[in-house]
């Protein structure tokens, strides 16, 4: 087999490490001169690719290999590369814009830790150990930011362990509309401000002379009038928000950032259900969390094609965004302890499924396959490798198969051992 990681999402390459960045104009950051964003669809707590992507048939469950609260057969998703998946019947919601998303599953998060933490700093820098976020949470933030503080500037922040988040901001809708209030009310520069006249006076001072902490302080210098057309442009935002809607609006939020060019990139956070389905009575409300996913799924898609970005060339925010979603890891098929019929599941990062569609994106593919998908007429699971029996021996957690790079092809090779480079890895897809 071959393996190398071109040729799989066109433009990958693009997206940016400054998510929901500043997007300040000096000497020492350059304009794009094509627009392009990257918002993040993010479902904290996992997603069960068997109630999206990655389903398996009722058979399966009849023989006790796999729970399915859906109790519906799953029908055959078809990619234009003529690679196939079983879905739900709820996933019909996003056939209108089957040749715009393409599914990745099988991916493989970090495959010796099953923890939340490490799997999501797996998603958003391609490694446990990585401090390299290429992308940084728009809302959620716990405390709020004050309102009395707001006027002073957007607040870095740390999460995760990850180092590189001096750039970043955290926003919900309510504190983006309450920002723009206090900015508009200042007056487009803010009022004068002799303590910061001082602190100008000193930098522009300092940087007349020479040494590494001149050329810092001649790079603040050069930064603020990006500051001020920063500021400007967040003034001028008008958010119009609805009551109990904080989905919705954090959305709308974006797609303002977006076309104000405040932001290149963000992340929108979905916690409206529990999906950490570890005891039975959340796994038997997966029938209507998955639906409502499918249809949250569907909303950002609607929302990017039906808002202008430039009217004049005709491009909505679809056409200038690279959408991707998904969360930290997949579940297990059951568990062992537990009936199939009265079951919940547990984590499992040996594999997952994303979606992406959008600017930079061919559409319409579906790339990669997970096991456990063949069992005998004893209900035995067949063509498994000796690579997943010793990292899964109860065989509960679907793993993604090697993929061959060359080809965009999920394998039949069962390797004896694991190989990280033989498959479709979280690293190889960022």
């Amino acid at each position: 087999m071959k393996y190398s990681r071109r040729g799989l999402i066109k433009g990958s390459a693009s997206f940016s490490t400054l998510m929901f960045a500043p997007k300040l104009t000096t000497a020492f950051a350059q304009e794009e001169t094509s627009p392009h964003f990257h918002l993040n669809l993010f479902f904290g707590e996992s997603l069960d690719s068997s109630y999206l992507f990655d389903a398996r048939p009722l058979s399966h469950t009849a023989a006790e290999k796999i729970q399915n609260y859906n109790g519906v057969e799953p029908s055959l998703w078809v990619g234009q590369n003529d690679q196939t998946t079983l879905v739900p019947s709820y996933i019909d919601l996003l056939a209108p814009h089957k040749n715009d998303i393409s599914v990745l599953t099988g991916v493989h998060m970090a495959v010796d830790s099953d923890s939340h933490e490490e799997n999501i700093r797996a998603l958003l820098s391609g490694a446990t150990a990585g401090n390299r976020i290429y992308l940084a949470p728009l809302n959620q933030v716990q405390p709020p930011l004050p309102i009395d503080s707001l006027n002073t500037g957007l607040f870095p922040f740390q999460t995760n362990g990850m180092t590189d988040m001096n750039s970043f901001v955290k926003l919900r809708a309510q504190e983006a509309a309450d920002l723009q209030k206090v900015l508009k009310d200042s007056g487009a520069e803010g009022s004068p401000d002799p303590f910061q006249g001082f602190i100008d006076s000193r930098i522009e001072s300092l940087a007349q002379k020479t040494g590494m902490l001149s050329k810092g302080a001649d790079r603040i210098l050069k930064s603020i009038p990006g500051k001020n057309s920063l500021r400007n442009r967040i003034a001028t935002t008008n958010l119009t928000l609805e009551p109990n809607a904080e989905f919705a609006n954090n959305l709308k939020m974006i797609g303002q950032y977006f076309k104000q060019n405040i932001a290149k990139s963000a992340i929108l956070t979905d916690t409206d259900f529990d999906r950490d389905t570890h005891f039975v009575t959340q796994a038997e409300a997966q029938p209507k969390t998955y639906l409502n996913v499918t249809t949250k799924i569907l909303h950002v898609i609607t929302f990017l094609k039906e808002t202008p970005f430039d009217e004049k060339l005709g491009l909505s925010l679809f056409d200038v965004t690279t959408l991707s979603v998904g969360s930290e890891f997949n579940r297990t098929n059951r568990q062992v302890e537990n009936k199939v019929s009265s079951t919940g599941t547990d984590h499992n990062p040996l594999s997952n499924v994303l979606l992406f569609a959008g600017k930079g994106i061919r559409g319409g593919q579906v790339l990669g396959s997970t096991d456990l998908d063949q069992i005998d007429d004893k209900g035995n699971y067949i063509k498994v490798s000796d690579a997943h029996r010793s990292m899964d021996p109860l065989l509960i957690k679907r793993m993604g198969k090697p993929f061959d790079f060359e080809t965009g092809r999920s394998s039949d090779v069962l390797p004896a051992e694991y190989q990280a480079d033989h498959y479709m890895t979280i690293s190889s897809v960022l």
